[in-house]
């Protein structure tokens, strides 16, 4: 399943925050109003199922309890004595929610069924595959515990750091069937990847920092009811999170991380509100403050022009240049590939469908040879390093140059000692070699 948001792991990670939300929502509203956020949440519950993002749903087996004894601390109400109080009330929610699940599970596909199998959520193939990631990123973490190596070092590095495992271990890449991974599935791990120790300890200080004020807030008794519900969402949501944090990479995504940030500033916002931390007083101003205006004005429109129009722009002229290359127009899709290229220089994948173009359907070798030399100094990980050594080996043996497209070949194999194309070239590349010395010693 897949969405304007990401796939359904995405969706599942996004989706803790609003079930959170609407939870808080319960809570706060009185009446007939507290109907719409009931319904809504048990619809997005639904939903959230339908993900099956195991992830996700393990942050939230752990964070709802953690939720409801915070609310239970909050109202300092007894759940048994509710229960003996209104035993109607609670039988007639029960029936309701357990009609609403034989509905939800009843209209629900049979593909549904069949994901929900318990043979299939305790399948262990997707625990072993990123076992093989952990692997990966554990042997980068080890090159510089102490600083890391540079941010998405993961997604740029692990095929070297695959390589270099399987030299030790010639087991590595058997059963490996997705060994092209982007993300480690833990983002404590590509954390430690990106930097190191020293950052991970200053993340960890300050998350800890912002739990404890939350904390505070919702156990203070002087502090309004509603605003210690809404800091107990924003924990109980964190919570959430980091448990999906272990077998995801909440973080890395836009929408998710926004969320993160969104709950950690509202609980610390409560706290400097509710504490004098924080005041309504007016600062002194100083006379170039209005100077300080069209200068962050400039660098906010900088950031927007190189980070995010030029790159939006490069990918609406590769998605034509791909409407083009599937048409056949091959001046059409030169123009709009090179004009990619121009907005995300730095973009790999499309400076390895220029050296495709080049190479299979306009026929200059040179420029082809150009751009995949790019794609190999300047790789970003959005593609395998083997598939970029495979081309660079198919573009040397029609140039000729025997030997260069045997090295790149072999190094296509080094990066996955599976990827049986390269073995099939390897070997004619070496027959073509053998038959040619053999020609040589005749000609002697």
């Amino acid at each position: 399943m897949t969405g304007t948001i990401g796939n359904a792991n995405y969706l599942g990670a996004y989706l803790l925050f609003p079930l959170f939300a609407l939870a808080g929502l319960i809570f706060l509203l009185k009446g007939k109003l507290r109907l719409l956020p009931v319904g809504l949440f048990i619809f997005v519950f639904g939903v959230f199922l339908f993900t099956r993002a195991r992830a996700s749903w393990l942050g939230l087996v752990i964070s709802f309890p953690i939720f409801m004894v915070l609310i239970k601390g909050i109202y300092n109400f007894s759940v048994p004595g509710y229960i003996r109080s209104n035993p109607r009330r609670v039988m007639g929610y029960g029936i309701l929610i357990l009609f609403l699940v034989a509905l939800l599970w009843s209209i629900s596909p049979q593909r549904f069924h069949s994901m929900m199998d318990i043979k299939e959520l305790s399948n262990p193939k997707t625990l072993e595959m990123r076992m093989k990631h952990y692997q990966a990123s554990w042997w980068l973490f080890k090159q510089s515990p102490l600083f890391g190596t540079g941010l998405w070092s993961y997604s740029n590095r692990v095929y070297d750091a695959q390589a270099e495992i399987n030299r030790e271990d010639p087991e590595f890449f058997k059963d490996y069937v997705d060994c092209k991974p982007r993300r480690v599935h833990n983002e404590y791990l590509e954390i430690l990847n990106d930097g190191g120790l020293v950052a991970s300890a200053f993340l960890l200080i300050f998350f800890i920092a912002v739990m404890s004020h939350g904390r505070r807030v919702i156990q203070d008794e002087k502090v309004q009811t509603s605003e210690r519900v809404i800091t107990a969402t924003a924990f109980a949501s964190m919570i959430g999170i980091m448990v999906a944090a272990v077998l995801f990479f909440p973080f890395r995504i836009n929408s998710t991380l926004f969320m993160t940030v969104l709950m950690m500033g509202i609980m610390e916002g409560i706290y400097l509100r509710n504490y004098g931390l924080v005041t309504r007083t007016e600062g002194r101003r100083f006379a170039f403050a209005y100077l300080v205006i069209p200068l962050i004005f400039l660098v906010l429109m900088g950031i927007f022009w190189f980070g995010g129009y030029r790159p939006f722009k490069g990918e609406l002229e590769f998605f034509q240049y791909r409407e083009a290359f599937a048409r056949r127009d091959a001046k059409q899709a030169e123009k709009h590939i090179l004009k990619a290229i121009s907005c995300d220089p730095d973009n790999s994948l499309y400076c390895y469908n220029a050296g495709q173009l080049y190479m299979n359907i306009l026929r200059d070798y040179v420029k082809a040879g150009d751009f995949l030399e790019r794609v190999v100094i300047d790789f970003n990980g959005d593609l395998t390093r083997w598939s970029v050594y495979f081309m660079k080996g198919l573009l040397k043996f029609r140039m000729g140059s025997l030997f260069e497209a045997r090295d790149a070949f072999e190094k296509s194999l080094y990066y996955n000692p599976n990827f049986s194309p390269a073995r099939e070239k390897l070997k004619e590349v070496k027959k073509v070699l053998k038959d040619h010395d053999s020609v040589l010693i005749k000609l002697r």
